[in-house]
């Protein structure tokens, strides 16, 4: 290889064995997560995007649908908290003046 020219660096991504491992595991542990029906707590935080803690506040309020087969440990069906995650959805500003419309006709 030759040399780069007088006054360049060479930029070299060299990751060690350890840093390759640590990516393998993050993509790993993302993959698993997407496949997973019933999530943890933990994954369920990581999966929402929420702290730990405020997703024990939602289920200590019973906010959030969550399973708790023995009494201790909480448990989430994914697609619940997806449902859930996606509830009172938001018109768009055009959805609105459809409706709008549609209502403005029907008055006349």
């Amino acid at each position: 290889m030759p040399a780069p020219p007088e006054g360049q660096q060479l930029n070299k991504c060299i990751m060690t064995d350890k840093e390759k491992q640590e990516i393998v595991q993050a993509i790993s542990d993302e993959v698993v997560l997407t496949q997973k029906t019933v999530l943890t707590s933990t994954e369920a935080a990581k999966y929402l995007g929420l702290s730990l803690s405020k997703l024990y506040k939602l289920t200590c309020a019973k906010e959030i649908p969550h399973y708790k087969p023995n009494g201790k440990f909480n448990y989430f069906e994914r697609a619940e908290i997806e449902a859930w995650a996606l509830r009172n959805r938001i018109a768009t500003n055009d959805e609105i003046n459809d409706k709008a419309r549609v209502l403005a006709r029907r008055q006349k």
